[in-house]
């Protein structure tokens, strides 16, 4: 009888993988080099969730094919990593042409499905942890990673984040958070919480079946090819005829997959051209795009500007000026910068911000600062204090 297996990667895709096997009287778990699978089981892989940023956005697009083209640029201004490196995977179309797009990087991608064709397991459906989470707000404790949905927003982040910029992420919202976990309910400054399946991959697993997310990362090239169905040849009894049918049939696959291929590589090759040179006008035409945008992002300086940690420094400097909330972050990977809109409660508030920044040992520069209803609002640059 079919099952349905869940797996998680402990660590990175070439650590241990965990499995829960239904049945009996407790479910077990056990590494993944342990169990035997059966034919027509169906595996669930639960990767990390920090590898992964779960975007919205509007794709008014006639098909299916040309909505995947136009996904990695509608996205462009939101990743920080060149959209030729990633991987989309796109949800079904809304009324209103809005997708829910999970972004990650393609080699990840290729990680993840290398580690389990050498484990034997081809049929599986990949899907990050924090798509299990329901719809309302709320943060779970997942073990090594913290998974949270702020103002509908589905997010994870490593248990080893610092304190501050926790309370600051959970904090985008008025109320409080509904948490899982006692330990991570401490760490918010929260007394109550509900609790939480003693090992995360149970959690993870009922938290699946209770809201059976319906998107699949195995899309687009790394979708799950079905399989060739020939006919039912017993009817034929000369042997001659069966092989040569089979052949014709196998040769004119191949040809139409070749010819597939190399339209989609043309495509991809036309395209990249394209964004390189709209990005890098004064470089003309080059052999290979990706490659040439690589050695740009690592011809900057040891000076540059590390995110998380800077990224942790201004929560915490925002949170120590009253009245002032962070409206927009981007942070420019080529430059080493984060450039921030923040919202002030008063004239001169800006400057306390821009102290407070420079105290820590960073350099920040501040940008036009203008009225927006009753509020202020304010640009500033963050950068390397090296």
């Amino acid at each position: 009888m079919a099952r349905r297996v869940f797996a998680r990667f402990v660590d990175e895709p070439g650590g241990r993988i965990d499995v829960l096997l239904p049945g009996g009287a407790a479910p077990v778990i056990t590494d993944l080099n342990e169990v035997s699978l059966r034919s027509g089981d169906e595996v669930i892989l639960f990767v990390p969730g920090t590898d992964v940023t779960c975007l919205s956005v509007a794709l008014p697009a006639r098909n299916e094919r040309e909505a995947r083209r136009a996904a990695r640029f509608a996205i462009e201004d939101d990743v920080a990593s060149p959209v030729e490196e990633l991987h989309v995977a796109l949800s079904a179309k809304q009324g209103d042409d809005s997708r829910q797009l999970w972004v990650c990087h393609e080699s990840l991608m290729e990680a993840w499905a290398g580690r389990l064709m050498g484990a034997g397991v081809d049929d599986v459906q990949i899907i990050p942890e924090f798509a299990v989470l329901p719809p309302e707000d709320l943060a779970l404790d997942a073990g090594e990673r913290l998974l949270l949905r702020v103002i509908g927003q589905p997010m994870a982040l490593d248990s080893t984040v610092p304190d501050d910029l926790l309370r600051a992420v959970a904090s985008s919202r008025d109320a409080p958070l509904s948490v899982f976990g006692s330990h991570l309910a401490a760490r918010l400054g929260l007394h109550t919480a509900e609790d939480v399946a003693v090992h995360p991959l149970q959690t993870l697993a009922d938290l699946f079946l209770a809201n059976e997310p319906a998107m699949d990362l195995r899309q687009g090239r790394f979708a799950k090819r079905a399989s060739l169905t020939l006919p039912d040849f017993g009817k034929w009894q000369v042997p001659a005829a069966i092989a040569a049918s089979t052949a014709l049939v196998w040769l004119g696959y191949i040809n139409l997959e070749t010819r597939s291929l190399n339209q989609a590589s043309d495509l991809l090759r036309a395209e990249a051209q394209a964004r390189f040179t709209a990005v890098y006008s004064d470089e003309g035409r080059v052999t290979n795009p990706a490659a040439r945008v690589q050695e740009k992002l690592g011809s900057r300086g040891p000076g540059a500007l590390d995110f998380e940690a800077a990224a942790a420094v201004l929560y915490a400097a925002i949170q120590s000026v009253e009245g002032a909330s962070l409206r927009t972050l981007r942070f420019d990977r080529e430059q080493g910068l984060i450039r921030v809109s923040v919202e002030y409660g008063a004239y001169g508030d800006d400057l306390q911000l821009a102290e407070a920044l420079s105290g820590s040992g960073l350099r920040a520069e501040l940008g036009d600062t203008r009225n927006a209803g009753n509020r202020i609002t304010g640009e500033l640059t963050l950068g390397s204090g090296a």
